[in-house]
């Protein structure tokens, strides 16, 4: 068995590099290699968080993730889909999104204090895009999900965006000094939009 250290995930800079530390070992990051990978970010991965304007998470109201997607899709009317999960084509379940809007954006939320939050939000965001494009039962459950809600049959006529919603402190960006957490959503962005679908990212305060 591997010494539990070997599982520790660290992001540290030092004299204008980022060091990092994964899967047992330190990288070093240049500075300009982080510029790099900000560019493309703002490039391929459009920021919506003025359009969605989700609001502010009080854990002292909400104190967990469920609570939160509860309130906040029943006061806009949108499909809670948290802890809902959706059996597919191959007799397993997984949870399809956190909550789904009548314009078809697929919101997958997560307290995203660290990269390896937000390297778990990226699974779940690809598995459901992967679904979506790939497999018949998933599909027709998803539409039935959404006709009964909004009371139209109109989910597999949208083109569906998936949107990765990281709540952070309100002083902080969308990723702060987190590259690993930028390097996934970057590969994330691009493997959604290889199978036609919409991607972005938005920050809840």
């Amino acid at each position: 068995d591997k010494p539990l250290i070997d599982y520790i995930q660290a992001e540290i800079t030092k004299g204008g590099d980022l060091y990092l530390r994964l899967d047992g070992a330190w990288f070093r990051a240049t500075s300009d290699y982080v510029a790099s990978v900000d560019a493309q970010l703002a490039a391929e991965v459009p920021d919506l968080t003025k359009d969605l304007a989700l609001p502010q998470w009080d854990t002292r109201t909400h104190p967990v993730e469920l609570d939160y997607n509860t309130w906040v899709a029943g006061t806009n009317g949108w499909l809670l889909q948290d802890q809902n999960e959706v059996q597919y084509s191959g007799y397993q379940s997984v949870e399809p999104c956190d909550i789904l809007t009548p314009e078809g954006q697929w919101i997958h939320l997560k307290d995203a204090s660290g990269s390896q939050s937000v390297s778990a939000l990226v699974g779940q965001l690809r598995g459901a895009a992967y679904l979506l494009q790939n497999d018949s039962k998933f599909r027709a459950e998803m539409a039935k999900r959404y006709e009964d809600k909004f009371g139209v049959d109109e989910l597999m006529t949208k083109t569906a965006a998936f949107i990765m919603a990281f709540a952070r402190a309100p002083h902080l960006t969308i990723f702060g000094d987190m590259l690993v957490a930028k390097v996934n959503t970057l590969d994330c962005g691009r493997r959604v939009r290889a199978f036609g679908f919409g991607f972005g990212v938005c920050k809840v305060a």
